[in-house]
């Protein structure tokens, strides 16, 4: 009995014992603040792509949609009305100025010439015969012209007698004047003398009155035969004229390509009557097409004459075109507040069509020879502009101002060199001093 409360003694305090020891090695492990601390865990590098640093060109542009048109677009037109005798050209069709494309009856055109012709032929001959008319009347040799001649000469052969004899006369008058003032005559010699005076001045007013007559009747005899010739030669002019017309509209009737080009569109046909207020043919020009566009006023300063601009035209080719501005409108449309420009494009290859759509893109900004960089490599970080750079196994930040921005890529203005090298992908998972591990391109998020 003893000796099992002993045993169970013993069993008490080895217990107490271990707890104990338990106890002390638990407030030693919990406790030891003041001991070295444990070995810290490794620092893991991040992975990432870099490229390096290089200048280059970039810009900005804005796009704006418009239609092919041909650069000159004619109707051709018909002098001539009636029916059409034949058409030689259809739409499609590749033109040159001048080549006909279709012609009218001439059967009542020729008609009216072969009348007009006769008619010219006697209007000549009525003039030839006025011609005789005017040289008769004007002493041209005839018998009528001899004796109106005669009668003038003799005539002026009678005025001169009777001035002659009014002369005579009158001298005599005069001496009997005096005579009779000094009583040397009687008063009745005086009287004689007198009245043979005013006799002889009736016989001179008497032979003038023929001679004017005479010249008067052969005047109005010239008078009228030159009338009439005016009137004949101005009947043949009027027939000269029509005919020529007539000669001109039997050309008309030919009608030929005013310019080079490619028939758009044919509204003649045989046979059939030329419809009033229709153009039988348009004409395109098509080695140079134009596309138009409406711009905003915000970008229609920052275009001028003669600059060259990228035009997309899907329908025609996959690679732009380049064109060259060659009108800008100097106002707006009252409906859309827009600006008309129009963009001339070389077509000789003719690849483009009027009315195919187009996409012009026009510079907004641009600089040439810059730090140009992926636009997703720039972070903006406690509101600075940031970028990370690889430097040995570091990422290091770098404060940059930034430039024309595409939207793809940015110009850094300031901050950035080229040969640098920029982390690309998987700087959004770096900090200042991060340690970094560069991979090949490839399964790195950004």
């Amino acid at each position: 009995m003893v000796k099992a409360n002993k045993c169970r003694s013993m069993a008490v305090k080895a217990l107490v014992v271990v707890m104990a020891v338990s106890t002390c090695v638990t407030i030693a492990a919990c406790g030891n603040t003041g001991g070295s601390a444990p070995e810290a865990t490794a620092e893991r590098p991040v992975a990432v792509n870099t490229a390096p640093v290089t200048r280059g060109d970039i810009r900005t542009e804005l796009s704006y949609t418009g239609q092919v048109r041909a650069e000159t677009q004619i109707a051709v037109l018909s002098r001539l009305s009636g029916k059409v005798a034949e058409v030689m050209v259809d739409t499609g069709d590749r033109v040159n100025a001048g080549d006909v494309l279709f012609t009218m009856d001439e059967s009542d055109i020729q008609t009216n010439i072969n009348s007009l012709e006769a008619q010219l032929a006697t209007a000549n001959a009525a003039v030839r015969a006025a011609q005789t008319g005017v040289s008769i009347a004007g002493g041209g040799g005839s018998a009528t012209a001899i004796q109106t001649e005669l009668m003038i000469e003799q005539r002026e052969l009678g005025l001169a007698q009777a001035q002659m004899a009014f002369d005579n006369t009158k001298k005599n008058f005069e001496d009997a004047e005096a005579l009779f003032e000094i009583g040397a005559i009687s008063k009745m010699e005086y009287e004689l003398g007198e009245t043979a005076l005013k006799n002889a001045e009736i016989t001179v007013a008497q032979a003038r009155s023929a001679l004017e007559q005479a010249r008067s009747t052969y005047s109005e005899s010239l008078r009228r035969a030159q009338d009439g010739l005016a009137q004949a030669v101005a009947q043949r002019n009027s027939l000269e004229v029509n005919l020529e017309a007539a000669r001109e509209r039997l050309n008309d009737a030919s009608v030929t390509a005013p310019i080079s080009g490619v028939i758009s569109a044919r509204n003649v046909e045989p046979l059939a009557m030329l419809l009033p207020n229709v153009a039988p043919f348009m004409i395109v020009k098509v080695d140079t097409v134009v596309v138009h566009v409406n711009v905003t006023e915000s970008v229609v300063n920052s275009i001028a004459s003669g600059q060259k601009v990228s035009v997309r035209i899907t329908a025609a080719s996959e690679a732009p075109f380049i064109g060259e501005v060659t009108l800008i409108s100097p106002t707006a449309n009252d409906m859309t507040a827009a600006f008309s420009v129009e963009i001339a494009i070389d077509n000789s290859k003719g690849l483009m069509r009027p009315g195919m759509f187009a996409e012009a893109f026009f510079v907004r900004d641009e600089s040439v020879d810059s730090i140009v960089i992926p636009r997703s490599a720039v972070l903006n970080e406690d509101g600075m502009t940031v970028v990370y750079l690889a430097e040995g196994e570091r990422a290091v930040r770098r404060v940059v101002t930034v430039g024309v921005d595409s939207g793809v890529e940015i110009e850094i203005t300031d901050g950035l060199a080229a040969g640098e090298l920029l982390i690309v992908k998987g700087q959004t998972y770096v900090k200042d001093g991060s340690l970094i591990h560069i991979v090949e391109d490839g399964g790195i998020r950004d």
